[in-house]
């Protein structure tokens, strides 16, 4: 994924938000890549003087519906 953060802040940006939807069930490797994309945008945020907000969605894949009294027991697990 390429992102300019330089062109984004000339362009009037004030910050720079991501939703990152975190697995705990996914790989090792999947959630680092992950990390790493946030350590990155974080970098370039600093860099370039930029807030950065990031929101961490967390979901478990073993539990689909999300209203269920299964993922309300799960949720505190991988938050």
């Amino acid at each position: 994924m390429k992102f300019y953060f330089k062109a984004t802040k000339e362009k009037s940006a004030d910050g720079i938000k991501v939703l990152l939807y975190y697995g705990v069930d996914q790989s090792v490797e999947i959630n680092d890549q992950k990390k790493a994309f946030i350590e990155r945008v974080g970098s370039e945020c600093l860099g370039e003087g930029l807030p950065f907000f990031l929101e961490i969605l967390t979901s478990d894949e073993k539990v689909e519906d999300t209203k269920s009294i299964d993922f309300a027991k799960v949720k505190p697990e991988s938050s």
